[in-house]
């Protein structure tokens, strides 16, 4: 749970440095295992969390050069940023919605760094 409570934390963190949107999302849940995500955004969202705990965390780069780092990431995803701003900060108005989406970017972490670790 400690773990959860951190990456829960960090997600946040990751947020608040990156993303200042207003939202015109809509996205409703029509039945108790419909997700109004898709795996692409939670995919997005967990490399993007690595690419922080990476960058800004581990290797301490400066937010200019994260920043940087962020757009050539959208850049190579074809995502466009402000509207991957958007959905997550839709997602985030919903509690329910965000916490099943914040496990679900959780999951994909950890397959990532296994992933990674192979590699």
């Amino acid at each position: 749970m400690r773990q959860f409570d951190i990456r829960n934390r960090l997600i946040l963190l990751l947020l608040g440095i990156t993303f200042f949107p207003p939202v015109f999302f809509v996205a409703s849940c029509t039945g108790e295992h419909s997700k109004p995500y898709d795996r692409a955004l939670v995919t997005t969202y967990a490399e993007l969390t690595l690419l922080y705990e990476k960058e800004k965390m581990m290797s301490k780069l400066s937010d200019s050069l994260y920043q940087i780092k962020v757009k050539e990431f959208f850049v190579a995803k074809g995502y466009e940023q402000e509207k991957f701003k958007k959905v997550v900060e839709e997602l985030s108005q919903h509690p329910e919605i965000w916490k099943m989406f914040i496990q679900d970017v959780s999951i994909a972490m950890d397959s990532l760094r296994t992933l990674d670790s192979t590699n």
